[in-house]
Parts: C-alpha cells; structure tokens; sequence
C-alpha cells in the first residue's frame, strides 16, 4: 500500500483536525484502487484501513477487471509439451488442439490456463540458459511430485542449491526451467 500527501483541514473547533489521506491499495482480487479516508485523529486513518481492506469480499474476484487467463508456453515438440503438461497437472484441453496451438485448463477452475503455441521454425525461444519466465509449481509433497514429473519426462536442471531452499529446478521437454515448490 503507498500513501499519499495527508491534508489537514482544521473544523470549527480547533482541538480537533480532519486528515484526509489518498491510498493506492490492492484488495485480495488484485485490483487497485484508490482509497479516501477521512478522520479526526492520524492513528485512526491506518486504522480504517486495515478494516477497509480486511472486510473485501472474496466474491468481488469475479468482478475484476483484469486476472491471468493464461500463461503461453512457445514450444518446439508440441505433442511431447501437451502431453507432458496435461500429466504434470492433471489440465484438460479447452477444445481439441488444432494448428499447433491449445488451451489446458484446471478442471477444478483455481488455476490459471496453461497454453502451448507451436513456435515456427525461425522463432527464437527461450532456453534454459535464457529464460525469459518459469512457472513455480507448489507442492505438499516435493520429493514425490519431482519423481512423478521426472518419469514422465521432466528433467532435473544442474543447480547448486543452499541449505535454505524450498525449491527444486526442473526442465520441461522443450528445456524450459520450472520449479517445484514444498509448501
């Protein structure tokens, strides 16, 4: 949240003052907005907003403006992406791919879409010494979903990780970087 200049505005009765503030905030939708608040005291602006931002209603998520569709994944091995995509997260196609382009989507709807476009053959890519994005992939159970993953074709990427890390590096068939995550 980042705040605006406070103006003060004294009342009749001098004792008191009224701060008007501007905040940009962020609700749990992702949307931003601009919130106005006025009130006597400058502890009692955080104050409201806190309560402001703490009584969003979860339903407003369909009521963005804007939120993730999809994620595009170019690719070079389209049938080898799609199928290894569809097994590692358990997506289905939206419709039937057609020209080296389809749509895999959550069958639970929580997700955001993956989608695979077939890249031409002068197209450059991204590698997994050049990426330009990967995706996390949040696990319950990290060592079991990196042995699944693995056997139907991910491979582990050479990383040199620390003690600390909740991450493993894994390449997709077409050599893009993602990580799988323990949660």
């Amino acid at each position: 949240m980042s705040r605006y200049p406070i103006t003060k505005k004294k009342t009749r009765n001098r004792r008191h003052y009224v701060a008007v503030s501007k905040y940009e905030a962020n609700n749990a939708c992702g949307e931003v907005f601009l919130v106005t608040l006025k009130a006597r005291r400058k502890r009692t602006i955080s104050q409201l907003i806190t309560r402001f931002l703490s009584n969003v209603n979860e339903d407003r998520i369909e009521d963005a403006k804007m939120k993730i569709g999809s994620i595009v994944v170019k690719c070079r091995d389209f049938n080898k992406m799609m199928a290894f995509w569809q097994e590692a997260l358990h997506y289905v196609p939206t419709q039937p791919a057609k020209n080296g382009w389809v749509i895999l989507r959550d069958p639970e709807g929580r997700s955001p879409n993956i989608s695979l476009d077939l890249a031409g053959d002068k197209e450059r890519l991204a590698t997994s010494r050049n990426p330009r994005l990967h995706l996390d992939l949040y696990a319950e159970n990290q060592e079991d979903e990196v042995n699944r993953l693995l056997k139907i074709g991910a491979n582990l990427h050479p990383q040199t990780y620390n003690p600390e890390d909740d991450f493993i590096v894994l390449e997709d068939p077409d050599g893009n970087l993602f990580c799988v995550v323990q949660i």
